[in-house]
């Protein structure tokens, strides 16, 4: 019987490493996935005929993959490619080029069944029609970023491109890798692990809370960062860290695809939030043109979800940034509220001054 809908209960999302025999590690706490192809193609005209006598592919043809998932640890950021210590820029292992190429697996387990706890083992894939593996081949992160605000749970928003997409009826198959130069199969395999097993573990929350989310200032130890504006008494509403990596693909004569899709310099990061105003202080914006020295840690730190301590979950924070602007709103039957804007550069590999970074659980 064929199937009559597919569900979020019945598919899950997957990642791997681009390499032969690769084992796939999902995605936790996915909320939406989102992903398709555009072939681009160009027309072939001549004179002495009105329409076109062919229409050729003349690029590569492109992949796109977005998704969005709720924050908990860093789990999800570490797969994907991000380095999550701390100590080191989130982007250093995609700068360094060791994660910066992933492959994408969307499984989809038989109607009715959750893909959570499914056993690939006893219940094949293979021949049937109520379940498959679509495979996202040579995907590139293109943009990241990351939202709290009240009444909501922090959530993480991922785009990626790519160039292939291939549909399997099996747990192990063909991986949709393609060799840049030709555009053909590599011929590598995949291998989805043969229980997911369960969603909730002892360390990862089920969510992470608005409640456990503050927005922090160089310790708010210094409130010139926040022009006018007593830091200290912020009623914040919500706050968004975004990452854009702008991809220029490299082409060359006898190659079908890009060679490589390597990310267009310079990278900013953006931090933005939202809050009720209250106190102010006194400011001069025409001082700020003979002392605008000021570049500060800005960072949205995240605990986890207990009555007694203050562990972290999670902190994402932004160094070096500097204040682009503020804009204050009021207006009958609404607080007055204020937001603003933080811009950043993201440095190299080994740069720990400046970018983002992504600190792990804390205690």
């Amino acid at each position: 019987m064929a199937r009559k809908r597919v569900i979020y209960q019945s598919e899950a999302l997957y990642v791997s490493a681009t390499g032969n025999n690769a084992i796939a590690s999902k995605l936790t706490r996915v909320q939406s996935i989102n992903y398709g192809f555009d072939i681009p193609r160009q027309d072939v005209n001549e004179f002495g005929k009105l329409a076109r006598i062919d229409q050729v592919i003349l690029e590569s043809p492109t992949v796109s993959l977005d998704y969005s998932y709720y924050i908990t640890t860093g789990e999800n950021e570490d797969l994907i490619g991000f380095a999550v210590t701390g100590g080191l820029s989130a982007m250093t292992n995609m700068l360094n080029g060791t994660e910066d190429v992933k492959n994408y697996y969307i499984a989809t387990v038989p109607e009715g069944s959750d893909e959570v706890g499914y056993n690939r083992v006893t219940n094949s894939f293979t021949g049937s029609t109520q379940a498959g593996v679509i495979g996202l081949g040579n995907m590139s992160v293109t943009s990241y970023s990351v939202e709290a605000a009240v009444g909501g749970f922090p959530t993480a928003s991922v785009n990626c491109e790519g160039l292939n997409i291939r549909f399997e009826n099996s747990a192990t198959g063909t991986a949709p890798t393609v060799n840049q130069v030709d555009g053909t199969s590599v011929g590598d395999t995949y291998y989805l692990p043969g229980n997911t097993g369960v969603s909730e573990t002892a360390s990862n929350p089920s969510a992470l809370r608005p409640g456990d989310v503050t927005l922090v200032f160089d310790n708010n130890n210094d409130d010139t960062m926040m022009r006018g504006v007593d830091v200290s008494e912020l009623k914040l509403q919500s706050a968004n860290i975004s990452l854009d990596l702008g991809r220029e693909d490299l082409l060359r004569l006898g190659n079908k695809f890009a060679f490589s899709k390597e990310v267009d310099y310079p990278v900013t990061v953006s931090m933005s939030a939202e809050a009720m105003l209250s106190d102010t202080k006194e400011f001069d914006l025409s001082d700020v043109l003979c002392s605008d020295t000021g570049k500060y840690d800005a960072y949205i730190k995240i605990n986890l979800p207990q009555c007694v301590g203050t562990s972290e979950a999670i902190r994402f924070t932004i160094k070096q940034a500097q204040l682009d602007s503020e804009a204050i709103s009021s207006s009958i039957g609404d607080n007055k509220n204020i937001s603003f804007n933080f811009t950043s550069q993201v440095g190299g590999p080994e740069d720990t001054t400046a970018g983002l970074f992504i600190l792990p659980p804390q205690s």
